[in-house]
């Protein structure tokens, strides 16, 4: 089913990997069914325990959907967690999560998008509700959307994604696409828009933050390129008992109501040259800080067998908190992807984090065998390195940071190999 920025009742990457690191897996299946209008599917898989305090879990889930009148759907989606006992007094657990979506055109541009789930974990004797609904029009002048959630204090999806819990959201936006006769040759749309986010406490409908980008000025080109400006302003209530699990790149902060604001500037080539290139970067007030905050990504594809990506990301915060302290975040992700023929594909992947201290390494190898019938092999490697640490006012490291910074060979290193094979055929 599709995600939504409130609640994902299940998200296959929370299965063979904990925290962005792979994790054995010792069996799994995936059986699906399409016809003209229904579709179902089944997935079971065996996750391995850990020696160092990671339990094992089994996955169940199961999927149904089904074709309402001309351009309607409807679907359900039940997902079951059991997390083995570590023993120690650590039992084991069960979290079910039960879904049920629909999708509905309500015109050749408007559409409704609406899904509520049920959880329940036991053990935990954890209870809960969670709800979205995503209205849109989308036609030839722009953009127009709402989208409301909630999201109760007993919902869990251990096997999805939640923003968070004990949430209501409302996420108004709106994007034109303006195209007057005295635009510029080569200049295809100005698309100027804004979008928002207002959060408050399911509980008791306490406000927490609300956030808003405005975007003043965006040229859009007929070679796909685009050059734009964007405005964020945000306000966010801190509580007493939210600092010490709220600390963005790893800081501490005062309880009290922040608010900011901060320009970015972003811009993209021709994404289909053989080389391309997209920047953002953007500054201003974080919190009672400030923070610098870059996003560069460089592709080449100098034939249609070879492609080469470089990402990269760096936050950079100072004076932040009641040490007035400093943090540098560095993110790099390369890439290379082969066609060796149409049908057998490669992929290599490596992702370093500095303030995580990690860096992993991912290669898969795809051979179509026969039409949409494919084995994949998956290679892993994970490990840690010496984190960077966090500055204080007076330029020396937080607690719990390395004075030896990134440098040195990893440790903790995690490998696997995985195979999968997804066979199709037609009944």
């Amino acid at each position: 089913m599709a995600s939504s920025d409130v609640f994902t009742p299940f998200f296959s990457r929370r299965i063979g990997l904990d925290g962005g690191r792979p994790v054995p897996l010792d069996v799994g299946a995936r059986v699906v069914s399409q016809g003209d209008r229904a579709s179902a599917g089944a997935i079971v898989a065996r996750q391995r325990g850990g020696s160092a305090g990671r339990p094992g879990a089994t996955f169940g889930v199961a999927r149904l959907t089904r074709n309402v009148g001309a351009s309607g759907r409807v679907g359900g989606l039940a997902v079951v967690r059991h997390t083995d006992a570590l023993g120690g007094g650590v039992d084991g657990r069960t979290n079910a999560v039960v879904t049920f979506d629909g999708f509905a055109r309500l015109s050749s541009t408007a559409a409704v998008t609406a899904a509520g789930a049920f959880s329940r974990t036991s053990g935990d004797g954890g209870e809960g509700v969670a709800a979205h609904v995503w209205l849109r029009n989308r036609a030839s002048w722009g953009y127009v959307g709402l989208v409301e959630g909630l999201v109760t204090r007993g919902f869990t999806a251990e096997t999805g994604f939640l923003r968070r819990a004990d949430l209501v959201v409302t996420s108004p936006a709106l994007y034109a696409d303006l195209r007057p006769s005295w635009l510029p040759r080569g200049v295809r749309a100005l698309a100027p828009g804004f979008e928002a986010y207002a959060y408050h406490r399911a509980s008791d409908g306490r406000f927490q933050e609300a956030t808003a980008a405005v975007y003043p000025l965006v040229a859009k080109f007929d070679n796909g390129a685009d050059l734009g400006l964007r405005l964020d302003a945000d306000v966010q209530r801190i509580a007493p008992e939210d600092t010490a699990a709220f600390r963005p790149l790893g800081l501490r902060l005062m309880p009290g109501r922040y608010r900011t604001a901060r320009v970015a500037v972003y811009g993209a080539t021709d994404p289909s040259r053989r080389l391309s290139a997209r920047l953002n970067a953007g500054t201003g007030p974080f919190f009672d800080g400030r923070l610098v905050a870059v996003t560069a990504s460089l592709r080449a594809a100098p034939s249609p067998r070879l492609a080469l990506a470089v990402d990269y990301k760096l936050a950079r915060a100072t004076n932040v908190g009641p040490s007035r302290a400093s943090a540098t975040s560095h993110l790099l992700v390369p890439e290379l992807r082969l066609a060796l023929t149409p049908r057998l594909l490669g992929l290599v992947v490596y992702q370093y984090s500095a303030l995580e201290g990690t860096g992993a390494w991912n290669a898969r190898l795809s051979w179509e065998f026969q039409p949409l019938s494919y084995l994949h092999l998956v290679f892993n490697d994970a490990r840690a390195y010496q984190r960077r640490g966090v500055l204080d006012g007076a330029g020396t490291r937080g607690a719990g940071s390395s004075s030896a910074g990134t440098s040195g060979a990893g440790t903790g290193a995690e490998r696997g190999v995985i195979a999968k094979l997804s066979y199709l055929r037609a009944l």
